[in-house]
């Protein structure tokens, strides 16, 4: 009797184990590399956001039951490792920080939003990004603004 138990507890462990590599992955399949992300919540937000002199990158995301988040993860992972040194990037639960979230009129996830506080400017793209239009809404953020051109003279040819 004894013989005949330990396939079945062995099979037993195996399916444990099993499920329990498959959760770990799961629940790691949509995270982004902390080296490269800092998650922003409102009791950081202020020192992560707005007091970083310079260019900062969020991303507002869910965790679950978001396909766009997970197709967008990635690829924003990839960028982000690109702009290092020349873009903060932060990332926003955009449920678990609601406040954030409401203030800065979110509209649905993932909506992006490069902010430059030491400019107080900013732009903003709701929904998925291929990896060609992420990088083309970071470098339009980073561009310098147009100078204008001056007025013409009264009186004189253009």
């Amino acid at each position: 009797m004894k013989n005949k138990l330990f396939p079945i507890i062995g099979f037993v462990v195996a399916v444990c184990l099993l499920g329990g590599l498959i959760g770990l992955i799961q629940m790691n399949k949509n995270k982004i590399a902390s080296s490269t992300f800092v998650e922003v919540t409102t009791q950081n937000f202020e020192d992560e956001v707005l007091k970083h002199n310079g260019p900062v990158f969020i991303e507002f995301y869910v965790d679950k039951n978001c396909a766009p988040c997970e197709q967008q993860a990635p690829i924003l992972e990839k960028v982000a490792k690109d702009y290092a040194g020349k873009v903060k990037f932060v990332r926003v639960h955009a449920i678990n920080q609601m406040p954030i979230s409401a203030a800065a009129g979110i509209p649905g996830v993932p909506t992006h939003i490069m902010l430059d506080p030491s400019t107080s400017t900013g732009a903003a793209a709701a929904g998925f990004l291929d990896e060609a239009a992420l990088r083309k809404f970071i470098d339009d953020a980073l561009a310098p603004a147009p100078t204008p051109a001056p007025a013409p003279v009264p009186g004189t040819q253009p």
